[in-house]
């Protein structure tokens, strides 16, 4: 029996594919975990953009008209639907402005909430 090869048991390659799916179950699902990460961070940075371009809209408003920005509406970017929703507070020497966005087809994106002041 002296130089023969072993052959692998039945036992053996069982456990060798059990050993195998676990690792290959847990690439796979670092995989998906990755692309889903970096799908949510896409939408985030798309509702950032339009924030800043609300902004920048009612920095470019006279102080007096800046509650004309109130209001809700739907906004599509990059084929992704967005809900923003502006509300301004009026104080004695400033006014509130705040921005929410959110994307009910998002998965897993929680809404952003961002506000801003302005100064007669």
């Amino acid at each position: 029996m002296c130089g023969q090869g072993r052959a692998f048991t039945l036992i053996e390659t069982l456990v060798g594919v059990a050993v195998f799916l676990v690792i290959a179950t847990a690439a796979y699902q670092a995989y998906a975990s990755l692309f889903t990460l970096i799908s949510l961070n896409q939408y985030k940075i798309i509702a950032l953009n339009l924030a800043n371009e609300k902004f920048e809209v009612a920095r470019g408003l006279p102080y007096a008209d800046l509650e004309e920005t109130a209001g809700s509406g739907e906004i599509i970017r990059s084929g992704i639907s967005f809900n923003a929703t502006t509300t301004v507070f009026v104080g004695e020497k400033n006014k509130l402005m705040e921005l929410e966005i959110g994307c009910p087809s998002c998965k897993s994106f929680i809404p952003l909430k961002l506000t801003t002041q302005f100064y007669e």
